[in-house]
């Protein structure tokens, strides 16, 4: 019963410790590329799917929540196994933006582009209003696009 106990402490423990950031500050590489959350305009410009360019998305020009709007970037030990979690904060206005953009979307899509390419699509199933968010990169492309401060 006690090593029941103790066993359950421990994987209760393993688990909040596996969900939260490691602290491992981030930045994108290329601040002069195209990054930052898009919407879908069927006359946009092609972007295509990181590794994959088959896949290829028309999105609005200009992003929706721009790089200047993500406040800061940082590894996260969360759901990812085989990539790496980037785990995000927006600015104030980034995090109105984004309130505002998750509401006129829901049932929709919306575009995570770095440097020019999609690396994340997905549909919105409500509104996120606290300015925060994690998507995975395959290792493969982690260090083209991202460098640890």
């Amino acid at each position: 019963m006690i090593l029941n106990k103790i066993i359950g402490l421990i994987i209760i423990s393993f688990s909040l410790y596996s969900c939260v950031s490691s602290n491992e500050s981030l930045s994108f590489k290329n601040r002069e590329g195209q990054t930052g959350i898009f919407e879908l305009d069927s006359n946009g410009v092609f972007y295509t799917e990181l590794g994959d360019c088959e896949n290829v998305y028309k999105l609005k020009p200009k992003a929706s929540i721009g790089i200047n709007e993500f406040e800061s970037l940082s590894l996260y030990n969360g759901y990812c196994i085989e990539e790496k979690c980037i785990e995000f904060k927006l600015t104030k206005i980034g995090t109105e933006m984004y309130t505002e953009l998750t509401k006129k979307n829901i049932g929709q899509q919306i575009f995570y582009v770095i440097d020019g390419v999609v690396v994340l699509k997905l549909t919105v199933a409500g509104f996120i209003n606290n300015g925060m968010g994690q998507f995975p990169i395959n290792v493969i492309y982690f260090d083209s696009l991202f460098m640890m401060n």
